[in-house]
């Protein structure tokens, strides 16, 4: 398969190909309006994304995992999905399931969608194009799928799909009722209240799947007959625009086990930037090394350790080796700065300092950064 584009007329062999050869990469599959693309790894399935309503299906199957993920965001061309949801487990804000049965729900439309589009083409509707890139690969191992039993699985969907009567209709497409007054007197009370508020012409069949779980063909089914008699109408859907990019505030971190100290920094800076205020700094230094701040405003003395021991621990940190320090001391002599210098830190800030000195210091170490 490598190194040339070929037509694809089945799917089913060849997923079972790159599963036999044990194939690692990434397969780019095309008709003309729209790309899928699979990722794989010793032949097994790691992602599947592409078709006509990425952040659709985004919204969709994240919502009820972790609304942050929602926010997501990427080019077209690229794994974004996969790269947030990995990101995400790796930071503990969701569990390697919930990963999981995101993928799962990822390769079931995709995978729909292609054999919609495989079928479509044997009967002369167009032509599917594949292409093998045997260097393509994903940053994270959320989780190996089998292919072909994927393939199999959503193949049983397709087939009740067809069987239902909706080959040529895509399950992105939004049934949206306009015969209310007929409608009401057709079904009963509480199927009306339930198709007048899903059938809008913003809900797609897998969103209709995802709202009532119940299975797609059924809900095609469910409505099919409805459509015939006049009271819906299937509208295509553009997908939904990309959240806008959110403006990032510089992160800055403070180590004082005075809650006092710590809520003057708060109030200083906490409009302007990011704040992470830790009180130990022994167990903050794994939130220090995952966060990675921008600049570190220390306390010189803790209970157990003093701010100089903190600092050189901190600059043995391949992260956090370059980042700009500040202790906070009461007392500023000579020799306290140059013993802080020793110990890596970039600057002494005699307490209590003003929220204008804070704001001042923090502000200089980011204007070098960015010279």
């Amino acid at each position: 398969m490598a190194g040339a584009a070929f037509l694809v007329t089945q799917m089913g062999p060849v997923l079972a190909k790159v599963e036999t050869q044990r194939l690692s990469g990434g397969l780019e599959l095309g008709n003309g309006r729209q790309r899928w693309w699979l990722w794989f790894l010793g032949g097994r399935l790691l992602f599947a994304t592409g078709g006509a309503h990425r952040y659709r299906r985004w919204r969709r199957l994240t919502k009820r995992v972790s609304p942050e993920l929602s926010q997501a965001r990427g080019t077209p061309e690229k794994p974004w999905e996969y790269d947030a949801l990995a990101k995400a487990v790796e930071a503990g804000t969701i569990a390697r399931e919930q990963a999981q049965q995101v993928i799962r729900g990822y390769v079931t439309e995709v995978l729909f969608d292609l054999a919609q589009t495989t079928t479509l083409a044997q009967m002369g509707v167009g032509q599917v194009r594949g292409y093998w890139d045997g260097e393509a690969r994903l940053s994270k191992e959320l989780a190996l799928l089998v292919a072909t039993s994927e393939w199999r699985r959503v193949e049983q969907l397709w087939q009740q799909w067809q069987q239902v009567g909706l080959r040529a209709t895509s399950p992105d497409m939004a049934p949206q009722l306009h015969e209310k007054r007929r409608l009401e007197h057709r079904v009963s009370p509480q199927t009306y209240l339930t198709l007048n508020r899903l059938c809008d012409g913003e809900h797609t069949f897998w969103d209709l799947a995802a709202e009532t779980g119940a299975e797609l063909p059924l809900v095609g089914q469910s409505l099919l007959a409805l459509v015939r008699e006049g009271y819906f109408r299937l509208q295509t859907l553009e997908d939904l625009a990309p959240p806008p990019e959110s403006v990032q505030k510089p992160v800055v971190a403070c180590v004082d086990d005075s809650p006092a100290c710590l809520q003057n920094v708060v109030q200083a800076l906490g409009d302007a930037f990011h704040l992470i205020t830790l009180e130990d700094p022994l167990r903050g230094l794994g939130t220090l090394i995952q966060a990675r701040p921008h600049v570190i405003l220390l306390d010189w003395l803790f209970p157990q350790v003093n701010g100089l021991e903190i600092c050189s621990l901190l600059r043995k940190s391949p992260v956090l080796k370059d980042v700009p320090i500040v202790l906070l001391t009461a007392n500023g002599g000579l020799l306290d700065r140059a013993r802080a210098r020793l110990a890596g830190a970039n600057e002494v800030l005699e307490k209590p300092a003003t929220p204008e000195q804070l704001r001042a210091t923090v502000e200089r170490y980011l204007a070098k950064a960015q010279a």
